[in-house]
């Protein structure tokens, strides 16, 4: 029991935790919920808890993710269905929560941050393994409910879990180029092989948000290599990405299965038919009822709260086949401006590029691609719109920045 006792200390709590929480992350909201519970609860009831406080309010990139909550909580004055609005205001508390519980940390760098960043890139390429061997057993299905939109059966929703395929591919890169490895000098090869077979069964998954996010990232680093002049390195990464995405159309089934349901589902749009029975039908509407409340609404928008509803009216007045279904604007951006407005478009932009600019954070080319996958997949998704989705973008991204900000002035 000693023995026990001795590794319960406030730093260890805090690592339990964020484990919790990655795991959480895939296996289920509640064990989610108990790490993200435990993280602010071990910062809360420590004896230094106000200086933990007036350590979030000093550090401006950690508050901007305080301030998100905030934006969504100020919606609430003209919101009408406040039962809902509280309801998105509970989903965000992460956004105060985690900056709060990392910044109570004081030992947590970036050792710590890979350790425990390796343990969910492995975590995730074994449930992409088993994900894999599953669909070989019903192969023949599941190839034909790709022609209607779905995907394979995973353990968390497929488009936040695509997102997470895509932040390891970026760690198995990163791992491989810090030669980093826990027990044997192997495992870097082994974090290569496990890396190209993520991106492999990434377009096996052909989720078009984790596809979108992996291609952001790889314009990102031909960007790079041409600016930096590794334009030899630039020119090959150009003839990978074009032939590997050529051949993946042509050869593995469920993306061009995938291909053909998005070209028929926008045709179909376009005609005003099977609208209601076609998920990507259903997402051009909502991009529409977006578009039109922000015109509607331009400097406040309808309020969070009231999104739902304001949406659903607007369907029933331009696409009554869509009326009941209770979309909301399948892009980040839109959504925000749709129920912040303008104004609160600006405030979320200004918050999500803040952190950029303390803690040498742009000079790190993890937290450029990891914030990347994020802004790309708010193209085709509203990502922080579910408990998962806000914990796939915070947890990675805010260890990050407490891993740079120990290693600078903390």
């Amino acid at each position: 029991m000693r023995k026990i006792l001795r590794y319960i200390n406030h730093r260890n709590t805090g690592l339990l935790a964020l484990s919790l929480a990655l795991i959480g992350m895939v296996y289920g909201k509640f064990i989610l919920s108990v790490g993200t519970i435990l993280l602010f609860a071990h910062a809360l009831i420590h004896p230094d808890w106000k200086k933990h406080l007036q350590l979030l309010w000093k550090h401006k990139g950690f508050l901007a993710f305080a301030s998100i909550f905030l934006l969504w909580g100020l919606t609430g004055f003209w919101s009408e269905d406040t039962e809902y609005w509280l309801g998105r205001m509970k989903m965000k508390l992460p956004f105060v929560a985690v900056p709060f519980g990392l910044l109570a940390m004081k030992d947590f760098d970036r050792k710590a941050f890979d350790q425990l960043m390796y343990g969910f890139f492995w975590l995730i390429t074994f449930t992409a393994i088993g994900a894999l061997l599953y669909s070989f057993t019903s192969l023949d299905t599941i190839l034909e409910n790709y022609k209607k939109g779905q995907v394979l059966p995973l353990p968390t929703h497929h488009i936040r879990y695509s997102l997470m395929v895509v932040f390891c591919i970026c760690f198995g890169f990163y791992f491989y180029q810090k030669k980093f490895f826990v027990f044997k000098k192997w495992e870097v090869w082994a974090t290569v092989v496990a890396t190209l077979f993520l991106i492999v069964f990434l377009h096996f998954l052909a989720v078009r948000s984790g596809l979108l996010a992996l291609y952001a990232v790889v314009i990102f680093y031909l960007l790079k290599f041409l600016f930096t002049g590794n334009k030899m390195v630039a020119i090959g990464l150009i003839v990978l990405f074009l032939a590997g995405s050529w051949l993946s159309y042509k050869q593995i089934p469920t993306l061009r299965n995938k291909v053909d349901y998005t070209l028929f589902s926008v045709a179909s749009f376009t005609k005003n038919k099977e609208m209601r029975d076609l998920s990507d039908s259903r997402r051009l509407g909502s991009l529409l009822a977006g578009i039109d409340l922000t015109r509607e609404y331009p400097l406040l928008g309808v309020g969070f709260g009231d999104l739902i509803h304001k949406s659903d009216e607007w369907m029933a007045r331009n696409y009554p086949d869509l009326k009941g279904l209770y979309l909301m604007p399948h892009n980040q951006f839109l959504f925000v401006s749709a129920g912040a407005g303008l104004l609160g478009l600006l405030w979320f932009l200004a918050a999500s590029f803040v952190p950029f600019f303390y803690d040498r954070n742009w000079r790190d080319s993890l937290f450029w691609v990891l914030n990347i996958v994020i802004f790309a997949s708010y193209i085709p998704e509203h990502t922080i719109e579910t408990q998962v989705g806000i914990a796939t973008y915070v947890f990675p991204v805010v260890m990050l920045m407490r891993a740079n900000l120990q290693q600078s002035k903390f």
